[in-house]
């Protein structure tokens, strides 16, 4: 059997033969280790939000047990380190005429699910991992199956993003940074439209 190397903290995978279950929030299928619990924090609201990016962390962080681990985790980080878990910003915030308003945690399958109530439909195909949250659908180019199939970013006309320093911005379809920030694998944002 191979031992890890003294930097497995930098590795894609982890010894995890010596971590407390208990004290530790790992990936979906439980093989590697993102954060100690006590890194881990889920903000109800912006504010809270930016209390943490403006925290004095090192190290701050976005996403949920599917994201890339070595994008994600602040497991074996030095210094100080925050993981940001948005698992309660779901829902849908508004509707209109040619759009659909929705929080950054919202499973792309709800999106789906309500985009059929409404009879409405995205130029993209659903990617086959229906639990996904926007953002990280978003964050990573998530697309459907078919070679003219779309991204779902394709069908985004603006995000509502924090920056480094707390400032929360709209950014539009026509800003420059939009694409940027849409395939940003950690992108802090508060809503997709």
């Amino acid at each position: 059997m191979r031992r890890p190397s003294p930097d497995y903290r930098l590795e894609a995978f982890h010894a995890i033969e010596s971590i407390d279950d208990e004290g530790f929030l790992f990936n979906w299928s439980k093989t590697n280790p993102l954060a100690p619990l006590n890194k881990v924090f889920q903000p109800a609201n912006e504010q809270e939000l930016r209390s943490i990016v403006l925290g004095g962390y090192e190290t701050v962080r976005v996403g949920s047990t599917l994201s890339f681990e070595p994008v994600h985790s602040v497991h074996g980080e030095a210094g100080p380190a925050a993981l940001i878990d948005l698992r309660s910003w779901t829902g849908q915030v508004a509707v209109g005429e040619g759009f659909v308003t929705y929080k950054a945690a919202t499973a792309v399958e709800q999106l789906y699910a309500d985009l059929i109530e409404m009879d409405r439909m995205l130029p993209a195909c659903p990617g086959v991992i229906g639990i996904q949250t926007l953002a990280g659908a978003l964050g990573t180019g998530t697309h459907g199956q078919g070679l003219r199939q779309s991204s779902l970013g394709d069908a985004a006309l603006s995000m509502k993003v924090m920056l480094a320093d707390g400032q929360i911005q709209l950014v539009e379809r026509d800003d420059p940074r939009f694409g940027a920030f849409m395939l940003s694998m950690g992108c802090l944002g508060s809503s997709w439209r």
